[in-house]
């Protein structure tokens, strides 16, 4: 029996009875290294969640850098989208400028031709004229001979001499003037021409310079694209990381569990004990359900890294758009119509045709 006299304090182990001093006092100690074990696992937990919440923040903000170097990247895309574009409205001017150029170059040509064709014509109305005057005139020295018959051969064969000096005087008039003509025709074609050939080098020297800083601007922007796939992997490391570290308090969250449901025999004889292993049962409950929850979260990102890897043939991290709707159906999620075009306009903003598992993992959490 227990007298009235030996009552113990609050928070204490009452003994029962049949139960000796020495039993009481070996439940009590192990009952204080039960809470000794529970309090260093809770420390050990509580120092890695911080350790975790270290890794979280590393990641938000390699995230946000990632996310910040992606607007830089397409800034500069649609920069270089603007610059081609004026590119090609400048191209098209100038195509323009050089099909009015051909055009005036072969109305030019043809007024040249029509000249020609004038003068030619001009020239043989001349020549023409000039060999029925020729032949007028020879009419009338026929007619004159016969009619002076008398007159002496010497002023006959002087005359006849005299319209035939005329006549070669004409033709080489004509003649010099034709050459005259065709010389300044000549001249005027070689100095246009020289024109064009400077415009048209000047022209294509321009063009080359814009293609040497179209072929620039595209190597800078293969090395954006490198980079923002390089601070991609980094993210996915980072959450592959903090997949692993997770994985890694199952094994804790088992001790607590197994230090919590310990009780020794002698307690066990003796009847159960309240006082502070109760505080102790409930601390070690609240640990065993955050151990849980992460725990789960851990079984979550390794189904969703399984199910992604099955459409990653090539091990590259990274699967075709057109796979997404078959990878959300095998997660339990298939989406169709407006919302799967939604979920893949997020999934990849800059059209690539290729998400990449960082991206989908933190879509999916989303």
């Amino acid at each position: 029996m227990i007298s009235s006299s030996s009552q113990m304090a609050p928070g204490q182990l009452q003994p029962l009875a049949g139960c000796s001093k020495a039993s009481l006092a070996a439940s009590l100690a192990e009952e204080k290294r039960a809470r000794k074990l529970a309090e260093d696992d809770a420390l050990r937990l509580y120092n890695r969640i911080r350790q975790l919440q270290k890794e979280e923040e590393r990641a938000d903000r390699r995230i946000k850098q990632t996310k910040q170097r992606a607007v830089s990247v397409q800034q500069q895309q649609r920069h270089l989208l603007e610059r081609m574009s004026e590119k090609a409205a400048r191209e098209a001017a100038l195509q323009a400028q050089l099909e009015r150029q051909v055009a005036e170059n072969q109305k030019l040509k043809q007024e040249h031709e029509r000249i020609r064709q004038q003068v030619e014509s001009r020239l043989l109305a001349e020549k023409a004229s000039i060999a029925a005057a020729t032949k007028e005139q020879r009419a009338e020295l026929a007619a004159e001979l016969e009619a002076l018959q008398a007159r002496s051969l010497a002023a006959v064969v002087a005359k006849k001499e005299a319209v035939k000096q005329q006549q070669a005087s004409g033709a080489t008039k004509l003649q010099q003037h034709k050459a005259a003509k065709q010389a300044v025709a000549h001249q005027e074609y070689e100095r246009r021409l020289k024109e064009e050939l400077e415009v048209k080098a000047a022209k294509e020297q321009e063009i080359a310079d814009l293609a040497q800083l179209e072929m620039q601007l595209i190597e800078r922007l293969k090395l954006k694209q490198q980079q923002q796939v390089q601070a991609a992997r980094q993210l996915e490391q980072a959450v592959a990381m903090r997949q692993s570290v997770r994985k890694s308090q199952q094994l804790p969250s088992q001790r607590v569990r197994s230090s919590a449901n310990s009780r020794p025999s002698t307690a066990a004889s003796c009847g159960s004990i309240a006082g502070s292993r109760g505080r102790n049962s409930s601390s070690s409950m609240s640990q065993q359900q955050q151990a849980q929850q992460q725990s789960r979260d851990g079984a979550a990102d390794e189904a969703v890294a399984r199910a992604f890897s099955s459409y990653d043939d090539s091990a590259t991290g990274m699967i075709p758009t057109q796979a997404v709707a078959d990878l959300l159906a095998d997660l339990g999620m298939p989406l169709e119509g407006d919302a799967l075009a939604l979920a893949l306009a997020q999934l990849d903003e800059q059209r690539t045709g290729t998400v990449s598992f960082g991206q989908f993992l933190l879509w999916w959490k989303e």
